[in-house]
């Protein structure tokens, strides 16, 4: 909960500053969506409505930082996304993830060493697959490992904290925040 007051604060304070109208309504309903989530201890729509905070927020950073870093987290949360939809079981959004994935890599990949790149698509490929023998076991294990394979470090996911970007005068508020708010 912690957190959730924590982000609560930053975006008050982003929100006094010169923050674009389009994204006030969506930062507010993913934060106030998040907060619903976290006081009724649902874990799973908790770390879903986490990833929508996220999303709303990595948005911000495309005034503040370069449009490859902002497509590289893009991609990391749609794999989180596919994690947790396969992990749901909901084989219709993993086929979406899937796709998005997909666009995404074309976006992120040329930076990329020719081994992170062949590992990177590899674990695309390998998600295909599980999507369409509609295994969502294997599906989440390889959406797990997907922003790893780019060189990123791990998603968070275990206890609660806030990556702070010590490189900008921004406030805090960051899409590095950890997914599991309700432990």
């Amino acid at each position: 909960m912690r957190v959730m007051l924590e982000m609560q604060e930053d975006w008050q304070e982003l929100r006094a500053g010169n923050v674009p109208p389009r994204l006030v309504q969506p930062t507010e309903l993913a934060l106030g969506k998040l907060r619903v989530q976290i006081d009724a201890r649902n874990r799973s729509e908790t770390r879903a409505a986490s990833v929508d905070a996220a999303y709303t927020i990595n948005d911000r950073e495309l005034r503040y930082k370069p449009v490859a870093k902002v497509d590289a987290m893009r991609f990391d949360l749609w794999a989180r996304r596919a994690q947790l939809d396969a992990e749901q079981r909901a084989i219709g959004y993993v086929r979406s993830d899937f796709v998005t994935l997909e666009w995404l890599r074309d976006r992120i990949a040329h930076p990329l060493k020719p081994l992170a790149r062949t590992r990177l698509d590899t674990l695309i490929r390998d998600l295909g697959t599980a999507v369409g023998d509609e295994d969502m076991d294997v599906a989440a294990r390889i959406a797990q490992d997907l922003p790893s394979a780019r060189g990123a470090r791990e998603m968070p996911g275990s206890t609660a904290a806030v990556y702070r970007d010590r490189s900008s005068s921004l406030p805090a508020i960051s899409t590095h925040t950890m997914f599991d708010f309700g432990e």
